[in-house]
């Protein structure tokens, strides 16, 4: 197993803890929406359009937020997570750099 601590294993997640600040980031942020849209809402100004894309941006984070709770569920239970894309880019590179007999 020495050959795999040393590689670049970015794509595994075993400690939910840079998930957490993740959530926490992303939650500021949807507070922030939720202000913008209710000052857009109660302006009298017409700021309608800005109000729709702060709501359609808060649901965008609000189902990230979700999926992240998922993967913090996962990590914490004590299973490692795999991000898909970095899993899947490393596998291709080392297949490529394979020789097959």
């Amino acid at each position: 197993m020495k050959g795999i601590e040393k590689m670049d294993l970015d794509y595994i997640i075993e400690d939910s803890k840079i998930l957490k600040i993740e959530v926490i980031r992303i939650k500021k942020k949807i507070n922030s929406l939720k202000k913008e849209r209710k000052f857009a809402i109660n302006s009298n100004i017409g700021l309608n359009g800005p109000a729709s894309a702060a709501t359609k941006e808060i649901s965008l984070l609000q189902s990230k937020v979700d999926n992240l709770k998922k993967k913090i569920n996962i990590v914490d239970r004590g299973f490692p997570f795999f991000e898909k894309y970095g899993f899947v880019e490393n596998i291709g590179v080392r297949l490529h750099n394979f020789t097959f007999l």
